[in-house]
């Protein structure tokens, strides 16, 4: 579906969209804060040679048109190798006009409270839930690069973002990071 077909469809039920994402953002909270705990150790370990362990987290926040195929995210949340990180997402929306599902790659920036950050490349595939105005995108993701820390870092996996009402996303990611 074309950005501009989805914000119409969307401002016709985001009354139901609404409705629906206390419970998805209550249900993802839990979710990553179980992984987080699994994983927090080990990622935190300090090493002097390039450990790869398991990456998992979750942002959230709101969703800003820029153009007719764009869109910025941005927000808060957390991750296992970084804690508290600052969130900013780029969407290039890449199918034609009305095409369902919706093609789009993300590049995701994750910030620290330090200033490092960590830099994602997503590709994404988006499908309209219903007439509940929620997207729900899935993607295969891999680190492009950092700063700090986590300059030199590589890895991948998988995540999945719900947009509501081209407003607001919650989106939760799990993979491998390899430092040092």
């Amino acid at each position: 579906m074309h950005p501009a077909s989805i914000e119409h469809h969307n401002a016709t039920t985001s009354a139901a969209g609404g409705k629906h994402m206390p419970r998805l953002l209550a249900i993802l909270a839990l979710f990553t804060v179980g992984l987080f705990g699994l994983v927090a150790g080990p990622a935190a370990a300090a090493t002097n040679r390039p450990a790869t362990v398991p990456f998992v987290g979750a942002v959230g926040g709101t969703v800003t048109a820029t153009g007719p195929n764009t869109f910025v995210l941005a927000g808060s949340g957390v991750d296992s190798a970084q804690g508290a990180v600052t969130y900013r997402g780029t969407v290039v929306v890449t199918s034609a006009p009305g095409a369902v599902p919706l093609t789009d790659v993300l590049t995701e920036t994750l910030t620290a409270p330090n200033g490092d950050t960590l830099m994602i490349r997503c590709d994404q595939v988006a499908t309209p839930i219903g007439t509940t105005g929620v997207l729900r995108g899935t993607d295969r993701w891999t680190i492009v690069g950092g700063t700090g820390r986590y300059a030199g870092a590589t890895g991948s996996g998988t995540g999945v973002t719900y947009i509501a009402n081209l407003q607001s996303f919650v989106k939760s990611f799990v993979g491998t990071i390899t430092l040092g």
